[in-house]
């Protein structure tokens, strides 16, 4: 909501000259008087009132727009850049052995890390995560850390990363920073080497879908409550189901991503910076979600779909369901196979599947084979949107309209 400077100035100038009500003395009128003031903001300062979460979109949008340069030094306003950020970080509560020795293997992590280039701060949070773990337990160990190619060779990271080996991190956490560590060795250290059979994680299998009577108890639990986590599980279930959206992006979605064309209702996603077909792309809305999800739209405007949580972060999907709903707990992997079953079911391309975020064997013949080949924003739109009506775009002028080549 934007307010008018003029209008609250004008508003406090006429408070402060109201006459004092009835029973007021005169002389405590004369001390309120007296009492000190701040001094009022020069005239030139904008003292327009920001909400919160309109100080943490810009910050996601600067992210977006920022510009990466051979070492991976990104202009963000307000946070700094990505090498100022390898400069100060400190490992976070949690990461104690890393404490430990963090003064020893600080230099090391930071040598590396302004070598590689990196998309953003996230990424580079995650970099420095991953790379400060696995080489405080190197040096824990009485390994040498300042020879990159020991360091991070795969007899090194199958000695911290391996399955076999005793750990309290999660196998999804070593899993993902296995891939950060392969990401950052092979940036300073362009030189391919086979993989170990230790570090070879079992593929993780795709959730099974939901089915018809879940899917509809699931809808009807977030339209049936009036609470404010159910309008957000509702936008949740909406762009999982509609748009298969993983959990990351959903917390990052805002309303003004959707943009309306005249073939249908498209959000515009950042994605995953690993994992490559999951990048930014634009991904169409099933025909039967697009309204609902549109009207939501309406409503969050620059906000964030999911909202904040109470710590200010962006909210989790699966924290927006009560434990004692009754109905089907929801996990965006099996909204996502259901959304990747109607993409089937409506005869999607391969080519529309892959620029939907759907394939992800980027080594298969079939994607060398159609490597440049692109569909065209009708019939791409058009495919994905599926449904037994042409789309009416007179519905959506609320939203962002469609430019060639968006």
């Amino acid at each position: 909501m934007k307010y008018d400077k003029e209008s609250v100035l004008k508003g406090a100038v006429a408070r402060s000259e109201k006459k004092p009500t009835t029973g007021q003395s005169k002389r405590a009128t004369q001390a309120k008087r007296k009492s000190k003031r701040a001094p009022a903001a020069p005239k030139n300062i904008d003292t327009t009132l920001v909400a919160p979460v309109v100080a943490r979109v810009a910050s996601r949008k600067t992210r977006k727009s920022a510009t990466v340069t051979q070492i991976g030094v990104v202009g963000t306003k307000g946070e700094g850049s990505i090498a100022e950020l390898i400069e100060n970080w400190k490992p976070l509560r949690g990461c104690e052995e890393v404490l430990k020795v963090w003064e020893e293997v600080m230099p090391t992590v930071r040598k590396i890390l302004l070598k590689v280039e990196i998309k953003n701060i996230e990424q580079a949070r995650d970099y420095l995560q991953a790379l400060s773990s696995h080489t405080a337990a190197r040096f824990t160990g009485g390994n040498v850390i300042d020879d990159f190619e020991k360091l991070l060779c795969d007899d090194a990271l199958a000695a911290t990363l391996a399955l076999s080996v005793t750990s309290t991190r999660a196998k999804s956490t070593r899993v993902r920073d296995l891939s950060h560590l392969r990401n950052i060795r092979a940036a300073v250290l362009p030189v391919s080497t086979d993989v170990r059979k230790a570090l070879k994680y079992p593929r993780r299998q795709l959730p099974g879908r939901y089915s018809q009577s879940e899917v509809t108890a699931l809808f009807a639990y977030a339209r049936g409550n009036s609470s404010q986590d159910s309008s957000h599980l509702l936008a949740a279930l909406l762009l999982c189901f509609g748009a298969g959206l993983t959990g990351r992006e959903l917390g990052g979605a805002l309303g003004s991503d959707l943009v309306s064309t005249p073939w249908g209702v498209v959000i515009q996603t950042q994605g995953l910076y690993s994992g490559g077909d999951r990048g930014a792309r634009e991904v169409p809305i099933l025909a039967k979600y697009e309204d609902e999800l549109s009207a939501l739209a309406k409503i969050v405007g620059n906000n964030l779909f999911l909202g904040l949580s109470q710590e200010g972060n962006s909210q989790s999907p699966h924290k927006l369901q009560r434990k004692s709903s009754g109905v089907p707990v929801f996990v965006t992997g099996r909204a996502r196979s259901n959304w990747m079953r109607e993409l089937l079911e409506n005869e999607v391309s391969f080519i529309s599947l892959r620029k939907a975020g759907v394939v992800s064997a980027h080594d298969s013949l079939i994607h060398q084979i159609s490597n440049g080949l692109t569909p065209d924003d009708k019939s791409y739109i058009t495919a994905v949107r599926g449904g037994m009506s042409n789309f009416d775009q007179s519905k959506h002028e609320h939203l962002k309209q469609y430019k060639v080549g968006m």
